[in-house]
């Protein structure tokens, strides 16, 4: 992506570098330049929903705190995601809209690099104790079972498997 990179946070010791996808009067929104690590959905009752999924939740309480600092949560937005649950969250995965719409196929793919946070990558693939998460996903359902996904080539697939996960997220203006 030739966009321009912020860097916010800290994850496995080292700063995260965002790239800017979109701007507007009251912020920026950021999509994390790497995959920062691989994580099942993990749903909470209802299949099917980013509402539900135990990845929001973590994105939410455990990555936020861990990776901001106090003073980097206050300039982060806590967002109304159009969706059809209507989630708030600070953190959270792009929707299949944005990432068609903001990105185009090159800038969403896969591989080169761009999914890996300093760890061992195989097969285009963000590894993580083991695990391989093939492409990363978005919060867009694709049915009960699975969530759309970016897949290697940059297309838009669906999964239900583990995949990288690379988190977004709107800032106001500093």
């Amino acid at each position: 992506m030739n966009r321009p990179i912020i860097k916010l946070g800290t994850w496995d010791g080292k700063p995260i570098e965002w790239y800017v996808l979109k701007e507007e009067n009251f912020g920026k929104l950021l999509f994390s330049r790497l995959a920062l690590f691989s994580l099942n959905l993990g749903w909470n009752g209802t299949f099917g929903t980013w509402r539900d999924s135990s990845l929001r939740f973590y994105l939410n309480r455990g990555f936020y705190n861990k990776a901001f600092t106090e003073n980097e949560k206050k300039i982060i937005i806590n967002s109304f995601l159009k969706d059809p649950e209507g989630t708030k969250d600070n953190v959270f995965l792009l929707s299949y809209e944005e990432a068609n719409t903001l990105m185009t196929q090159a800038e969403r793919k896969c591989g080169n690099g761009t999914n890996c946070n300093g760890h061992s990558c195989s097969s285009n693939c963000y590894q993580y104790s083991g695990v391989h998460g093939t492409c990363v996903y978005l919060r867009t359902p694709h049915n009960t079972y699975s969530m759309q996904s970016i897949q290697p080539d940059g297309s838009i697939g669906y999964d239900n498997d583990w995949k990288s996960i690379r988190p977004a997220m709107w800032i106001r203006e500093k």
